[in-house]
Order: C-alpha cells, then sequence, then structure tokens
C-alpha cells in the first residue's frame, strides 16, 4: 500500500477506534510502505530527545533521565538529531534513516525511550505526526514533519503541512529545517512569512528582502543586489521545469536533459561536443589538464584573469601546470607582442618550461566586462597556429559578448580549441556549466571531470533549468546591458568628485566605479550604499539598500542580471546620488 493510501483512510480509523488506534494503524502502514524488510542491526548514531511540551502525558517519553541514547534502526522508531543545538524528535520513514526534524526545544532536554511506536504520541493532541494532519482536526505546538513536507505555507503537496502556530513559524523561519527528498516529494528552503501561500516559488532577492540591509523599524526595505549576476534565483519556468525534467544516470550518459543540454550548447557554440559539469571553474580546469598533459607544461594568460586570481590556483595545485601571467591590458586583452615574445623565449631557451596553451577571458570580469574583439581573437589564433599551442577560453559571460557583438557565439568560439560556459551567471541557471571542444577534447574530459569527483547523476534537474534560461538569454541579457548603460549614464551625469563612472567602457552587464574621496574607501562606500537612515527615508519616501562589490583598493563593481529591473536600476541611481550627496556635504562641514 502507497502512503498516500495509507493516510486516505486514517479519517474512518479515527471515527472507529480514536486517536490512539489512528496513530498504531497509521504507524504500522506507513512503515510498511517506507521502512526496509530487515532492520539494521547496527544502531545509527545519535541521540533521541524529547521536547519539554511533549514530556507531560505522553507514554512514550520518560523524564527519569536526560542522557543521550543511541538510535534505534527498527522501522518507526521514533528517532532525533540535533542541529545547531536544537534538539527535537522525528520519524524515520525513509530507508536511509533521514528525515525532517523538530526544532523547537532547545532548554529542556527529555530522554526518549527508543523502539518506542508513534501511536502513543499520536495519541495526544499536543504532540503528533504532522503526516495525519488532514485526519485529525486538533492542532498543538509541538509537531514533527514528514518527508513529504516542501514549504510551511504551501498547499501544492502530497500531504498537509500547513503550520498553524504563529510562534512555530518564527522559531523555523529562525533556524532552518533540514530536509532530505525523497522520491515521493520535492523539497524547498524555507522562505519569507508574507510568501503567498498558493505558490511553491520564493518572490525574487530583489525588492523583497532586506536581508543583512539596515533600516529604521517598520520600514520596509527594497533591495537591489548587485554584487554578481550568481545571485539570481531560478524564475518560475525553471522551477517547474526542474520538477518534471526527465533524469537518468549522467555518469553512465543515460540523463536525457543532460544529453539535450549538451548538444544545444554544442551546437550553439560550434563545437562537436559539450560535457556538463558542476562549476565554470571546473570547467576551466578540466580543459587546462586536457590540454597540457605533459609534466611541466605551461599555460600563458592575463595577470587579472579570473582562472589566475579567483580560482585557487587550480592549474597549478591540482593540474601541475606552470603559468606565465602577462599583463592586461584596460580592455581586456593581452599585448599580442609581449606574448609573442614569451613564447619565443621559452622556445629558444633549454631552461623555460614549454608553452602549450594560451588561456582567455571573454568577457573579462575585472577588466569591467569587456569584450574581446573578433579581430584580436583571430590575431591570437594565428600566433598559437604559429608556434603549436592551442587556446582555451574562459567563457563564463561569453553570450554577454556575444549579444554585445551583435554575433552568434559560434563566431567567438570559432577561434579557440576549448570553450567553457557558465549557467549560473548571466543565464540565471541555480548551477551548472560546460565545457565544449572536440569530441576527442570532450572523451577526455569526461575521464578528468570523474577524476575531480564532477561526475553527477539524475543531473537533469539542473540542466533542465539551463535549458530554460537559454531559450530566452539573448532577450535578458540585451536587457541587463542597457540598464548597466543607464546606471553608468546617470552616475556619469551626476559629476561628482569622489566617485567616477567612465559609460564608455560599460559593453555589457558590468560598471566598474571608480573611488577617488579622500577617506572614502569602495568598502566604505558599499556599506553607505547598503544602510538605510531615517533621513533617507524622509528624503527619497523609500528606504532602498544596493549591494555592491568593492574591488581592490580603488573601484567597486555593479553587475545586472535578470532580477534587476529598469526600476531597480533607477532606485540604485537615486540611492547612489543621495549617498554621494550625502558624503560631499559631510566633508564640507553642512549639517
Amino acid at each position: 500500500m502507497s502512503l498516500v493510501a495509507a493516510l486516505q483512510t486514517g479519517g474512518e480509523m479515527a471515527r472507529r477506534g480514536g486517536r490512539a488506534h489512528l496513530g498504531k494503524e497509521l504507524h504500522a502502514r506507513i512503515c510498511s510502505c517506507w521502512a526496509p524488510a530487515t532492520p539494521p542491526a547496527t544502531s545509527h548514531g545519535g541521540e533521541a530527545y524529547a521536547p519539554s511540551s511533549c514530556k507531560a502525558g505522553c507514554p512514550v517519553f520518560s523524564s527519569d533521565s536526560c542522557q543521550p541514547v543511541g538510535w534505534c534502526r527498527q522501522p518507526g522508531a521514533i528517532l532525533s538529531r540535533f542541529s545547531r543545538r536544537r534538539w527535537g524528535v522525528g520519524t524515520t520513514l525513509v530507508p536511509s534513516g533521514h528525515g525532517y526534524r523538530c526544532r523547537i526545544s532547545k532548554t529542556c532536554m527529555h530522554q526518549l525511550r527508543p523502539c518506542q511506536g508513534l501511536g502513543a504520541c499520536l495519541a495526544l493532541p499536543r504532540c503528533w505526526f504532522q503526516g495525519v494532519d488532514t485526519f485529525l482536526s486538533q492542532k498543538g505546538p509541538c509537531q514533527t514533519f514528514c518527508s513529504s513536507l516542501a514549504h510551511p505555507s504551501s498547499t501544492r503537496q502530497s500531504l498537509s503541512a500547513s503550520l498553524r502556530s504563529p510562534w512555530l513559524m518564527k522559531i523555523l523561519l529562525r533556524t532552518y529545517s533540514q530536509s532530505v527528498t525523497g522520491q515521493h516529494c520535492a523539497s524547498l528552503p524555507w522562505w519569507h512569512t508574507k510568501q503567498p501561500s498558493s505558490s511553491l516559488v520564493p518572490a525574487p532577492r530583489v525588492g523583497k528582502h532586506s536581508y543583512h540591509a539596515s533600516s529604521p523599524a517598520g520600514t520596509e526595505c527594497h533591495v537591489v543586489d548587485l554584487r554578481s549576476d550568481t545571485v539570481t534565483q531560478p524564475s518560475p519556468e525553471m522551477r517547474q521545469a526542474m520538477a518534471q525534467a526527465e533524469v537518468g544516470d549522467d555518469d553512465y550518459g543515460e540523463d536525457p536533459t543532460v544529453n539535450e543540454l549538451q548538444r544545444v550548447v554544442a551546437d550553439l557554440l560550434g563545437m562537436e561536443g559539450a560535457l556538463f559539469v558542476p562549476t565554470a571553474t571546473m570547467a576551466n580546469l578540466i580543459a587546462v589538464m586536457c590540454h597540457c598533459r605533459e609534466r611541466g607544461a605551461q599555460l600563458m594568460l592575463g595577470r587579472e584573469s579570473h582562472i589566475h586570481v579567483f580560482e585557487h590556483g587550480g592549474i597549478a595545485q591540482v593540474a601541475g601546470v606552470h603559468s606565465e601571467a602577462l599583463q592586461d591590458l584596460p580592455n581586456g586583452t593581452i599585448n599580442l607582442d609581449e606574448l609573442e615574445q614569451k613564447i619565443q623565449r621559452a622556445h629558444q631557451s633549454q631552461y623555460h618550461p614549454r608553452p602549450q596553451l594560451i588561456c582567455l577571458e571573454n568577457t573579462h570580469s575585472s577588466a569591467g566586462g569587456r569584450v574581446l574583439p573578433l579581430k584580436y581573437l583571430q590575431e591570437v589564433h594565428h600566433v598559437a597556429q604559429r608556434y603549436g599551442l592551442r587556446i582555451h577560453m574562459d567563457g563564463a559571460r561569453v553570450l554577454n559578448a556575444a549579444v554585445a557583438l551583435g554575433v552568434p557565439p559560434a563566431h567567438i568560439s570559432q577561434h579557440c580549441n576549448s570553450i567553457s560556459l557558465c549557467l549560473s551567471k548571466g543565464v540565471g541557471a541555480p548551477a551548472g556549466a560546460l565545457l565544449a571542444g572536440s569530441e576527442e577534447l570532450i572523451a577526455e574530459a569526461w575521464r578528468v571531470r570523474k577524476l575531480l569527483g564532477g561526475g553527477m547523476r539524475q543531473a537533469g534537474v539542473l540542466a533542465a533549468a539551463g535549458l530554460v534560461g537559454l531559450s530566452r538569454v539573448e532577450e535578458t541579457l540585451k536587457r541587463d546591458h542597457h540598464n548597466a548603460r543607464h546606471f553608468a549614464q546617470g552616475a556619469f551625469a551626476l559629476g561628482s568628485p569622489l566617485c567616477s563612472v567612465n559609460p564608455a567602457t560599460v559593453e555589457t552587464n558590468i560598471v566598474m566605479a571608480t573611488v577617488s574621496a579622500p577617506g572614502l574607501t569602495p568598502a566604505k562606500l558599499c556599506e553607505l550604499m547598503e544602510a538605510v537612515s531615517e533621513e533617507e527615508v524622509a528624503a527619497i519616501g523609500q528606504a532602498v539598500s544596493v549591494r555592491l562589490f568593492p574591488w581592490g583598493e580603488h573601484r567597486l563593481r555593479a553587475v545586472w542580471h535578470c532580477d534587476v529591473s529598469l526600476r531597480d536600476t533607477q532606485l540604485a541611481e537615486g540611492k547612489w546620488r543621495f549617498v554621494l550627496g550625502k558624503w560631499e556635504q559631510q566633508s564640507a562641514g553642512v549639517p
């Protein structure tokens, strides 16, 4: 009998035999659906306790001892596990021994006798299993959560999981419940209490949550998060596609959604094949390890490139590849004369490592999202062919470059031997990246991915989000670029001596601002942009918190993405004017 079928008989049981009989019957039926036929003989490490609100009158709890006891793996035993100093009871319904835990009590702990059924606890209206709340009318403050619980206010669940107690909601929103998703349910994290109960989809970050921004008491704060384009939330379409994705074992090449994503990206980039990996950092590392197979090989890249600065030196730590860092030009390119001189010097010397790979970044993050010109890529390609080198492009934002140039992405990647593409930036997916290249390279990349622990199983749930994002990425990136230029032009028109922005350098979705005021650092300016004061609310009429990213000693960065609208951009521009104007007044001694 299935779990749902078992619960559908609950109402009749309650009428015939009362709550205790209902609890015992459901306990037997549920455990027969989920627990293994033969329970393991070994104990499971952990401690079992019950909240103090459950001790009185409940025959399964004993208050004569507070010593921890080992978990009993017998099917249906009430178990507990600690988490962040909060304790409670739960029930193991899945064979793995995992489930939801109640985190209500954290002070008075009482020992829970092992191997006790749910019936006795279910007999009390104050402490009972959440899975049968559809059939019982009374709810108490102490509740545990079954493995089908997805969202505290959701109605789209296989079992009712509505939380009626306001104080319990507050506790759960302070400390997130741990969940393990079973095959019969989908789990989502806890979100804001204002989330509509009719939707499983959380509100987007921008303009809905205060996060770390401080604002006057009772003032709703509108947050515009411009730290990076990795902060995006999956769209409702993505979440639906993820929930309905057809999956298989990707490590065996049997996940149809992953295979479709790899075919789409390979065609998009004009490559023979593509490989789905967890992150673009792993994609870049795999590419380096595939191209530089000889010990002591050398790659040449920009000194400010993402691979050289922000990927933890993986090319040296893991791949064992020596890097020759060249000076980046302001537009994100590398001086071709210097590049060729370095290559010639290495080939002519008996002491230098042999260069085998050139790494480019397009768009170039540290240069402010600058696009590498197609002519430049062609020239680098000619240099590489002349000396027998290969080219890998860190194309985490290569789709931004294609949109800015007005060309298909394949026109950019045709000058490379391999290219990476990140799905969690401009595409807006929650995770994932791809490495594209020749069939031979992808075959070797699969082996390296396995070595690095990047092989995934039912990864179609992630690939589905990527497919949805790619289906509308051109429109999304065009809007992001427009909003970034709008902000840059407004900041430039302000003409503040404290901080300058050059709109001519804004080619995609990244704006770099240079801070030049004495005593005002990028970190301080980011702090002022994020904070909200009563004076600001009185002057503007709205509390706005803008989150920026300090980039070095004199610059800060703002990145536009799919969760930032034109209205958000205008609010960020207004906040920029207010903060810089207020700093000028204070510097001039004006009250």
